[in-house]
């Protein structure tokens, strides 16, 4: 998937949410994000920055295809996260793959 054109898929805050924003208000509030996680990773708190990612994450549930060096390796439903934030797809097959390094891309 190396190189993909992101012509047609690409979005902005303002079109995701249907509001102006300001870019430097905008910036301002991931980095502070950010540094939140961060700290909260220091802190040895992986497992409640985990939690608060999963409450939002909209990837559960969903059709994927899995490639690994730009090459596909299978399709499956991303079904849960582990306690080191991989990702956990079903194969169609049952078998449930824990992803580490791989890259996920929707199929729908």
């Amino acid at each position: 998937m190396k190189g993909k054109n992101l012509k047609g898929i690409a979005t902005s805050v303002q079109l995701a949410t249907g509001e102006e924003t300001d870019n430097v208000e905008t910036i301002i509030a991931l980095s502070s994000a950010f540094d939140e996680a961060y700290s909260l990773i220091k802190q040895g708190n992986f497992t409640t920055l985990l939690d608060a990612y999963r409450q939002n994450c909209c990837t559960f549930g969903k059709d994927v295809s899995v490639y690994k060096w730009n090459k596909h390796v299978f399709d499956g439903i991303v079904k849960d996260m582990d306690k080191r934030g991989c990702l956990i797809v079903e194969k169609p097959c049952g078998e449930a793959v824990r992803l580490l390094d791989e890259e996920v891309f929707y199929l729908n």
